[in-house]
């Protein structure tokens, strides 16, 4: 991977993002140089591209070779955060010595609308609607015996 270029390098707030997708036979873990400085991008994803995932695979068109095999293949994705990144060497992928599958937790997204029923008015117009329904019967009723 280029290195960053030097006018890159201050110090800043602006919150940028290095994230990097890497795919592989195996979890990656990334170095700076000959490893002497720790690359401090968090691991955000890591797990086999399995059959299930076939069905994306033109997600890659274009990034792999033609001839290229998906399977079997890790995902790995990198997120770095860091300002200024460390160090002014090439970042280097290799194998991890840790090779568990790492998901992130799903986002759960709970959005409850609740609706006000004023109770009184229901009841209130239950009563109306009742009470008319309920004196129109009674007056057909005495409109039907006095005939």
């Amino acid at each position: 991977m280029p290195r960053e270029p030097a006018y890159q390098q201050k110090k800043t707030d602006s919150g940028r993002k290095f994230r990097l997708f890497f795919v592989g036979p195996e979890r990656a873990r990334g170095t700076i140089g000959d490893g002497t400085h720790k690359w401090p991008a968090k691991l955000t994803f890591a797990a086999p591209i399995n059959e299930l995932a076939v069905s994306q695979t033109h997600l890659l068109a274009g990034v792999l070779p033609d001839d290229a095999s998906i399977s079997p293949s890790w995902l790995s994705t990198f997120m770095d955060k860091s300002s200024p990144r460390p160090g002014h060497d090439e970042l280097y992928l290799a194998k991890s010595d840790n090779q568990e599958q790492m998901r992130p937790k799903p986002i759960v997204i709970v959005d409850l609308d609740y609706i006000h029923i004023h109770l009184d008015l229901t009841v209130l117009t239950f009563l109306l609607v009742g009470g008319f329904i309920y004196f129109r019967r009674r007056r057909k009723k005495k409109r039907a015996v006095a005939n």
